[in-house]
């Protein structure tokens, strides 16, 4: 019996396995990887220092001078690869959150997640006298926070509104909490919290960047996984049943 191949779609066949694959959406991938690749470039010549464009093609060529490489690969890479990292990050919870609820609002620093790892962050920084924060302290509250919005919303596939309404009061009291609690402590004591809470990369190393891309990495298959039941909550509580 022939197959018909729907319009618009690759198939990739292995062996009596096939994989279609969305031709939109592949080219649009492709783009968005060259526009991030120039992006890339063009960030890395950005800052303090008499380094342009061809001067930084050139370092990653292995050309560079010895100065330049100390710039590119020690300060201004880590800088970069962290906020990708974070972007692709925060499209990921903002994908499998927007699907979940139904609702193209939600975000996940609209439903708490954000404020639970600030919060984290600040208890550790200012309560416990550690010199500095670990980093699995933001992972740490940030599950927190949706384990606690998980178990006041009981069925947020089918109560997506009644989901965001919790969401938003669950960061609006963690904001509060993180916010009082920086209040109370000295402002010379006040600085590298505030810089993180704003989302800066100053002085980000790959030793922050690394346990990321691991956890991502084991994150991506589970979210594969979990593609096609998210994707039944579309059609409404009755059919996805």
């Amino acid at each position: 019996m022939a197959t018909v191949t729907p319009t618009g779609v690759w198939t990739l066949r292995l062996g009596a396995m096939s994989l279609l694959l969305h031709r939109r959406n592949w080219l649009m991938f492709a783009l968005l990887s060259v526009v991030l690749a120039l992006l890339v470039v063009l960030a890395i010549s950005l800052g303090s220092g008499n380094m342009g464009v061809r001067d930084v093609l050139a370092t990653l060529a292995g050309n560079g001078s010895k100065l330049h490489e100390i710039m590119v690969f020690k300060i201004r890479m880590p800088r970069v690869a962290a906020a990708i990292v974070a972007g692709f990050a925060m499209g990921m919870a903002g994908c499998l959150i927007q699907t979940l609820v139904r609702n193209r609002l939600a975000t996940p620093d609209m439903i708490g997640v954000n404020e639970g790892a600030s919060l984290a962050v600040v208890g550790f920084a200012l309560y416990l006298t550690l010199g500095s924060w670990p980093w699995w302290a933001s992972p740490l509250g940030a599950l927190l926070a949706a384990a606690a919005l998980f178990t006041l919303c009981r069925r947020p596939g089918e109560q997506g509104y009644l989901f965001i309404i919790i969401g938003i009061a669950l960061s609006e009291l963690l904001g509060a909490i993180g916010d009082f609690a920086m209040a109370t402590q000295p402002l010379t004591h006040l600085g590298n919290i505030y810089l993180w809470t704003m989302g800066h990369f100053a002085g980000v190393s790959y030793q922050t960047v690394n346990p990321i891309v691991l956890v991502l990495l084991v994150l991506c298959p589970v979210m594969v996984l979990l593609n096609r039941p998210l994707a039944l909550l579309r059609f409404g509580d009755a059919t996805a049943r």
